[in-house]
């Protein structure tokens, strides 16, 4: 990719405004859905769809959100006539001055308007009975009635009679006083009260305005401050609190804010910036990819969305710091290597690589229900793919490079012990910081991230209560029609009040404007009682009662009207207005509910008494808060495991190894668990606002944790070190972006700190974990063990060796308590070290068979010693050979060294099980030995006394013959072979091959070919066994037995290269084997056209005499074959033209799979000078397609052109496939006879073989 990014550069250079005319059609439709955009600011809209928060969002926008209280309070001294002054002069200069956004305004309520509400109750009594009551009367007969009356005249003549005459003469007998009562305890604001007809707080310190607003105006906030300012008397001061003045001075408090610090952090910013690029043109260019990708996003959510919630486009804002990272990157490295092509070469990939993920992960974000969630997905898919695609495609050419262009390549440094103890530190503040995780908590309380002025804080304090404040509830029924709506009330405000409740449902809508079926079911209750003749007989007991306390005959007449059958009703305006009903509509339902003031520890009751009752609900903020922290219990946890499994899949695919996929996401997991255990440790609360922060904090760590891998990557491929600038970008980012939030630390607004605090404790975690962690364990499992000679780990081959490791251990812990037992069982002390020596050598053999990655081919000695006790010699490559030795028969020991003896493991078990110890001495060895052999047990001995590291053997020492001369016993030299293949000295990485053991004959103690004498004997029998070992590494250690080596060489090197050298080699299988049996095991080998070096690798490692000297044009190849784990010194890799080249003298010259990729003349030319300087004997073997019609020559030109076509191979022209007469001319010429073979059935490469005749000249 970065090839293709660097090749559209150079084409396009000299016609460089093209990008930005192209750039400019997606720019002008993104203004014109812009320019038609609806923005919204009710935070219901970024809240998930879900209908009990969209009934609460209805509900508050219909009511409460337009009601604003005022208060006036004074000085000490100052008269309440100053406070009462100051409150009436308010309220009129409020009307007067702006009735385009107040609609009411008072702070003497009109006494009129509830006594026409009582009124109008009075008069439809056969409604407003309460039932109770109206029951108690049902009961009277004439005697009780006129005890009531007479009652009556009794209030009427005490002091207050003349008050309540209206009252008790329309209602004698007290139908309508419950339903009263709860309307004048409802006409009570919380903490509010009547003095002198003004509304005062119960202490009398506080004048009240109740303000109804007519808009919600960013001029409302103003027009309410003036008219304070100028209304209060003097020791007087006001204060407003209410919903639209909170939001206009927390939407005033943030732009202050956001102001200050962003002039604050960009100071700082563009200083950092001037000073690490030395120019002022950067800070500009920095900011060209961001804003034309956030304008993309913000035009593709316009065009997408009816609607935009301003804090959906507020959080993708947020992630301007991702795109900017997209420009730290690419400026870094070009000032670094001063070339804008190599540095696009260098930084596509990964940028591309880091975009992906990233956009994948926010695109997993519409999942969510919330709204503000899947709108910002759409906002960071648009904008980071518009940054990314801008730097890479537009930016290039609009930045200026000094000449001459010089890259800048330092020298190659891997991490050492600092990046371990990095690595140990991370490891350590993990584990500290994992208990304190799971004490995060989510805080709900929108009040918690709003900024309340101290004179609103202290307004609402006296209105409310500091502690225990009452909190707004609503009490709702939805259904499809308000009279529906109507009847769920009814029903469950009658379920709460029979369960002895009445305090949580004083009032409710549906008293004073019942159903139509509540209302059928009032009357029908009224019509019992007074329906009828029971009517007429109860209005003569009024009667006749009145007349009997001196009334008028018609005083009653009011009441009396009203008995017998109830006529229609008509709800009055009067009472409704009173009724506090709130309607409001979602969808196809309506809902309607009632507003009540409830103590926190209440509310529970009340939601557990509507619970039982379906199509009702209590609704109030704290149900807001629990549903946020819901969201970020379900959608936040759903969403972190989906982008993380998205983004692991796409490393995974990109990198075509799990290992680097681990190594690159692992730092993204752990910063994960950093950020929340620094929360749970400092206290710092989850919210609303900073929860988006960890959004942004993912994306940043992605990028920083591919960049950081694609460093270490680009180190180990080709030993190219620019890890310092993938290492200065990803620290400038980080420090630019702590800058950039952590600045809001300053801020007063607490939402905007807890941005702050959120984002810098994520920033550092990441930069820190990013830059040790990764680093740490790309050395610890790669590149510190190829720089050492060794195979780098692979996830499966880690896990074989752990496990093999661990069976060990386990196996070593069962045999020490075996030895345990069997030294307190009571039998014979030989049979008890039988069993132990049996017992080890079924777990050794199980140990050696469990490894399901290494092959077997064992040929045991256990019938060469059936019969006489022996020396068992081997050659010692591994620790695996001491397991397979002791695996084949219990009647064998070992002689072993001093830390195998004293191992706290194994040591007493083998001391215990007969084994011998080299420090013992020689002679006393012998003497232990010979008392062995009368056992008839043999001895194992490794006669080079240390395990080999290249798979040769070393001396022979003289011991192990000494000894069998000493007792007269055969020596029995057994070969082994793979077995350092498999687990090579100072590893343990348990590799895959195939390990075989040989049982050479019996050497006899009288046998003349090998001496008279141990010294004589102990040469004759090392050189007898190296030829034998010999000769099966000749069998054995062909090209083929090395494909897993060499796999292993290009592993991590990148999905491509190993892939094809994985198929290529099984491909060639036969041409390799050929090609080895071909050429002298001590050849000097040309290799031309050599690729990253498989046919020179295969031949050297099969014949480690042959000094094979490759030549390779493309330059990443060769840096590719350079820099493998394999320290071949009989290789040497150049790069080197084939069309230039004068071809060194050899012995053999090998042309695989490249003479097609030059013109005719130069593969003349290159034929005829390798015929040249051919020496005697030698041959040309020549690999490659051959003209000629039919399909295999067709799918031949395919393959290379696809290869080609996809920058894998590299050409300067067409491709030229020689005809076979044209080679048998070339050949003739030279003097050289050509031999065919290993024609490919499905192609038309062949294998041609040219070797000198007697007729060469």
């Amino acid at each position: 990719m970065g090839h293709l990014i660097a090749w559209l550069y150079l084409r396009t250079r000299r016609v460089r405004w093209v990008w930005p005319f192209l750039l400019a059609l997606p720019l002008g439709l993104a203004l014109w859905s812009i320019s038609g955009a609806r923005y919204s600011q009710d935070l219901f809209d970024a809240l998930p769809h879900e209908p009990e928060l969209e009934r609460y969002g209805a509900l508050l926008r219909s009511t409460g959100q337009g009601r604003v209280i005022a208060g006036f309070s004074g000085e000490p001294g100052v008269p309440l006539d100053s406070l009462s002054i100051s409150a009436d002069r308010f309220t009129e200069r409020l009307l007067h001055a702006h009735p385009d956004l107040i609609a009411s305004a008072f702070t003497r309520p009109d006494p009129d308007v509830f006594e026409d509400a009582v009124a109008s109750i009075h008069a439809q009594l056969p409604v407003y009975a309460d039932a109770q009551v109206l029951a108690r009367v049902a009961r009277m007969d004439s005697l009780a009635v006129d005890s009531a009356i007479g009652a009556v005249r009794n209030r009427l003549a005490s002091f207050s009679g003349e008050l309540e005459l209206n009252n008790v003469l329309a209602d004698p007998f007290g139908l309508s006083t419950p339903l009263i009562g709860r309307l004048m305890a409802s006409g009570r604001m919380a903490g509010i009260t009547l003095l002198n007809g003004q509304l005062f707080t119960p202490d009398s310190t506080l004048a009240i305005v109740v303000i109804t607003l007519r808009s919600e105006d960013h001029r409302v906030l103003d027009t309410l401050n003036t008219a304070i300012a100028q209304a209060c008397a003097p020791g007087v001061a006001g204060a407003v609190f209410g919903s639209v003045p909170m939001a206009a001075v927390n939407a005033r408090r943030i732009t202050t804010d956001a102001t200050n610090t962003s002039l604050l952090a960009l100071v700082l910013i563009v200083a950092i910036l001037i000073w690490w690029y030395r120019s002022w043109r950067i800070p500009i260019l920095f900011t060209i990819p961001p804003a034309i990708g956030f304008v993309l996003g913000w035009g593709a959510l316009a065009w997408s969305r009816p609607g935009i919630s301003s804090l959906s486009l507020g959080a993708g804002a947020a992630l301007l710091g991702i795109a900017f990272d997209y420009c730290f990157h690419f400026f870094t490295h070009l000032r670094h290597r001063r070339d804008i092509a190599a540095t696009l070469r260098e930084i596509s990939a990964p940028m591309l690589l880091g975009c992906t993920t990233t956009v994948l992960a926010f695109a997993a974000l519409s999942f969510t229900g919330s709204r503000i969630l899947a709108d910002l997905g759409i906002v960071a898919v648009c904008m980071l793919i518009g940054a990314a695609l801008t730097v890479l495609l537009v930016l290039p050419h609009f930045v200026a490079v000094p000449l001459p262009v010089e890259a800048e390549h330092a020298p190659p440094r891997a991490p050492g012990k600092r990046s371990l103890w990095g690595l140990a530190f991370v490891v350590v503040a993990t584990c500290a910081l994992v208990p304190f995780a799971s004490h995060v908590e989510f805080d709900g309380d929108p009040e918690r991230i709003s900024w309340i002025p101290d004179d609103m804080r202290a307004l609402r304090d006296r209105l409310e209560g500091e502690k225990d404040r009452l909190v707004p509830v609503l009490v709702e029924g939805h259904a499809s029609s308000a009279d529906e709506a109507r009847v769920l009330l009814e029903r469950a405000t009658a379920h709460v009040r029979h369960a002895g409740h009445d305090s949580l449902v004083p009032l409710m809508p549906t008293d004073l404007h019942p159903s139509g079926s509540g209302v059928t079911e009032r009357m029908a209750r009224w019509d019992a009682v007074f329906g009828g003749t029971n009517g007429a007989r109860f209005q003569h007991w009024v009667q006749q009662a009145a007349a009997h306390h001196g009334f008028v005959p018609d005083a009653f007449a009011s009441f009396t009207r009203q008995l017998g059958d109830a006529q229609a009703w008509e709800p009055d305006s009067a009472v409704l207005n009173l009724s506090g009903e709130v309607v409001a509509h979602t969808g196809n339902e309506v809902v309607l509910a009632a507003r009540l003031m409830l103590p926190p520890d209440r509310i529970a009751g009340l939601e557990e008494a509507f619970a039982q009752e379906p199509g009702t609900g209590v609704l109030h903020r704290h149900k807001l808060g629990k549903r946020m922290q819901q969201l970020v219990n379900d959608d936040l946890a759903g969403i972190l495991w989906r982008t993380s499994l998205i983004v692991f899949l796409a490393l995974l695919i990109t990198y075509g190894r799990i290992e680097l996929a681990l190594i690159t996401f692992l730092p993204m997991a752990l910063g994960w668990v950093w950020i929340l255990g620094i929360c749970g440790l400092f206290g710092i609360h989850f919210n609303a606002v900073n929860i988006l922060v960890c959004t942004f904090v993912f994306g940043l760590g992605d990028d920083y944790c591919i960049f950081t891998s694609e460093g270490l990557l680009a180190r180990f491929r080709t030993g190219e070190d620019h890890t310092r600038s993938f290492r200065g970008a990803v620290i400038l980012s980080a420090v630019t972006t702590i800058i950039g939030t952590g600045v809001l630390v300053f801020a007063e607004h607490p939402a905007l700190r807890s941005i702050a605090f959120l984002s810098v404790a994520g920033m550092a975690a990441l930069l820190v974990i990013s830059l040790t962690v990764q680093p740490a364990l790309f050395h610890l499992l790669i590149a510190g063990r190829a720089a050492n000679g060794k195979q780098p780990f692979t996830l499966l081959s880690l896990t074989i060796s752990l496990f093999a490791f661990l069976y060990f251990l386990a196996g070593c812990l069962l045999l020490s308590a075996l030895w345990l037992l069997f030294l307190v069982l009571p039998a014979p002390g030989r049979i008890k070290q039988h069993w132990t020596r049996r017992i080890i050598g079924l777990f050794t053999g199980s140990l050696v068979y469990v490894m399901v990655n290494v092959r077997k081919d064992i040929r045991g000695f256990r019938a060469a010693v059936k019969d006489r006790p022996a020396i068992l010699v081997a050659n010692h490559n591994s620790f695996i050979d001491i397991l397979a030795m002791l695996m084949i028969t219990p009647e064998a020991v070992m002689m072993t060294n001093r830390w195998v003896w004293n191992s706290p493991f194994f040591g007493r078990v083998v001391r215990y099980a007969g084994y011998l110890c080299t420090d013992d001495g020689q002679e006393a060895n012998v003497e232990k030995a010979r008392g062995l052999m009368a056992q008839g047990l043999s001895i194992i001995i490794f006669p080079e006394g240390t395990r080999s590291k290249d798979g040769t053997i070393g001396r022979f020492h003289k011991g192990a013959f000494q000894m069998a001369e000493a007792l007269n016993v055969p020596i029995i030299p057994v070969v082994l072979h793979g077995f350092g293949e498999a687990m090579g000295k100072s590893d343990a990485l348990l590799k895959n091959t195939t390990i075989s053991m040989r049982t050479l004959p019996a050497i006899m103690p009288d046998d003349p070919r090998f001496g008279q004498g141990y010294r004589a004997r102990t040469k004759a029998i090392s050189h007898w066994f190296k030829e034998e070992y010999e000769k099966i590494r000749a069998a054995r250690e062909t090209p083929s037995w090395f494909h897993e080596r060499l796999v292993r060489n290009f592993t991590y090197k990148g999905p491509v290269i190993e892939w094809y050298t994985r198929v290529k080699a099984r491909m060639d299988r036969d041409l390799h084997e050929l090609l080895h049996a071909r050429i002298a095991r001590d050849a000097t080998v040309v290799d031309l056209g050599a690729g990253h070096g498989m046919v020179s690798r295969l031949l050297y490692w099969s014949a480690p005499a042959r000094r094979i000297m490759a030549f390779e044009r493309d330059e990443e190849k060769v840096l590719l074959a350079r820099h493998c784990y394999s320290k071949d010194e009989g290789i040497t890799f150049n790069q080197a033209d084939l069309r230039d080249l004068v071809p060194p003298p050899a012995d053999a010259y090998v042309i695989k799979d490249v003479l097609h990729y030059m013109d005719p003349t130069a593969q003349r030319a290159l034929l005829l000078a390798c015929a040249r300087n051919l020496r005697p004997g030698g041959s040309i073997l020549l690999r490659d397609g051959f003209s000629a019609p039919g399909a295999r020559h067709v799918r031949t030109r395919w393959t290379e052109r696809l290869s080609t076509g996809i920058g894998f191979n590299k050409t300067s022209g067409e491709l030229h496939f020689m005809a076979k007469d044209t080679l048998l001319a070339i050949a003739a010429e030279a003097g050289l006879a050509v031999e065919w073979a290993l024609a490919e059935a499905r192609t038309s490469n062949e294998l041609a073989i040219l070797s000198a005749t007697d007729a060469r000249p």
